[in-house]
């Protein structure tokens, strides 16, 4: 298992894409959804101040290649590409884990020496102090 340090565990929907939920997202000439310009100019001043990899746990990930994603996250203006995503850890048959839950395992697995997470997931609120601590909560319409 390869050590991921100084990571941002990153979510998409409620950070860099902000479309209201009775409303298809807008999409860019690529055929994947538009974020949001500011959240992406947001994210680039903290990837700028920290230097921190992404690592990519957003729902999103899951049936979209890295290398298809990071060409996504090139054509929006992103500074920095996807080191790696959050594996799927939900096996068929079995209770699906939540953004928490996911998000746990992949810190328990992985150990970072720091990380950052930037999510709107409300489940995350119920995480250990130390995790929220490092929780940068977003919200749906408004981003990063």
């Amino acid at each position: 298992m390869k050590k991921l340090d100084n990571i941002i565990l990153l979510d998409l929907d409620g950070v860099l894409i902000t479309t209201v939920p009775w409303e298809s997202d807008k999409m860019h000439e690529d055929g994947y959804s538009d974020f949001n310009p500011i959240c992406v100019t947001n994210l680039n001043r903290i990837i700028k101040d920290t230097g921190y990899d992404i690592v990519l746990s957003s729902a999103r990930r899951t049936g979209v290649e890295r290398i298809v994603m990071n060409g996504y996250f090139r054509n929006r203006g992103v500074d920095k590409l996807i080191k790696d995503y959050v594996p799927d850890y939900n096996i068929k048959g079995e209770k699906r884990l939540n953004r928490r839950e996911e998000i746990e395992r992949f810190l328990e697995e992985h150990q970072p020496e720091n990380y950052l997470i930037i999510d709107d997931d409300k489940s995350l609120s119920e995480a250990s102090e130390e995790i929220q601590s490092n929780w940068i909560q977003t919200y749906l319409m408004t981003g990063l």
